[in-house]
């Protein structure tokens, strides 16, 4: 997998991170790691920075674990200035840290105007 990052993952102020709607696409997968003491004993005991994977299934929904087994959730689409330009993106509310991950392979397929693979 390659990483992602570059103009993906953005901090408004010094604790609110979010993602440029328009740069992700099904198939990435979105490391996270909360404010909580459990996610950062994860990431200890994991020996890595992160503590939550969740794989996207479109720009609104994630496919991740929940407390009660393996669900969808939706995120909530906002609009912020980024780099001078109003721009559709989604709030990772909660989170630390946040690497944005696609595998070379999906690069190549084209995406349609919701997002979606075609």
């Amino acid at each position: 997998m390659s990483s992602n990052r570059e103009h993906v993952v953005h901090r408004t102020g010094k604790s609110t991170l979010f993602l440029r709607a328009d740069r992700i696409r099904p198939g990435d997968v979105l490391l996270t790691r909360g404010a909580k003491w459990t996610s950062a004993a994860t990431a200890k005991l994991t020996k890595g920075p992160m503590s939550h994977a969740s794989i996207v299934l479109s720009p609104l929904q994630l496919q991740e674990s929940l407390r009660d087994g393996i669900g969808t959730t939706t995120m909530t689409m906002d609009r912020r200035s980024v780099d001078g330009q109003d721009t559709r993106v989604l709030d990772l509310r909660g989170a630390q840290a946040a690497v944005l991950l696609r595998h070379p392979k999906l690069a190549t397929i084209p995406a349609g105007p919701d997002g979606t693979l075609t």
